[in-house]
């Protein structure tokens, strides 16, 4: 698919998805009305770092890890603990593959 990530197995996908929530919980802003942030990759837990994303945004209800440029949208979605969340296609409950195609 020419993505730079892939996830290969689910414990791969835990790892990511619990570096996710150690993200939400430090950084999540406190409700929808405030902004959310953006994070260079190499301030985020090396399960998010190795996939060597282009950023990072923290959200109020999600933590996004985008592989994408400009003209194609990609990544993953990663939700709050006890949330199944939303996209594309499912990985584990709280991580979701999204994409603009």
């Amino acid at each position: 698919m020419g993505y730079k990530f892939q996830m290969q197995d689910a414990e791969r996908a835990k790892e990511v998805r619990t570096a996710a929530q150690e993200l939400f919980d430090k950084y999540r802003p406190a409700n929808r009305y405030e902004l959310g942030i953006t994070l260079p990759p190499e301030h985020c837990p090396s399960p998010i770092r190795n996939m060597q994303p282009n950023w990072i945004g923290i959200s109020h209800d999600r933590v996004h890890i985008e592989f994408g440029n400009g003209f194609e949208h990609h990544g993953l979605n990663c939700f709050p603990n006890g949330v199944v969340g939303e996209g594309d296609a499912k990985i584990i409950d709280g991580l979701w593959f999204v994409s603009e195609r």
